[in-house]
């Protein structure tokens, strides 16, 4: 059994303005140590499969505000054999002073 936990991310994205203003998308593999809700599988033998894909945005409002919306499909396998369907959405309000 090995004790080292291999994951695999890309990501890309697509500024058109700003440093705060892009489209971005993310493929993964595996599940990362830095992962807390999934993290508790790292510890069982059998290695289990875990893939994702997300997007992302963030558009500067003003000088000090700024937009940000992410949505992220996972297909993880959490029993050998049985896989499941997971979708996380996040929207964001950035404030700056």
């Amino acid at each position: 059994v090995s004790a080292v936990s291999s994951s695999y991310n890309f990501t890309a994205r697509y500024y058109y303005g700003s440093a705060d203003d892009f489209f971005g998308f993310n493929l993964g593999y595996g599940i990362s140590p830095d992962d807390r809700l999934n993290s508790v599988q790292l510890d069982n033998p059998t290695k289990l499969t875990s893939y994702k894909a997300g997007l992302t945005f963030k558009k500067k409002i003003s000088r000090f505000s700024v937009l940000a919306l992410d949505g992220t499909y996972y297909n993880q396998e959490y029993l050998p054999g049985t896989k499941g369907n997971q979708y996380q959405f996040s929207i964001g309000w950035l404030h700056r002073f």
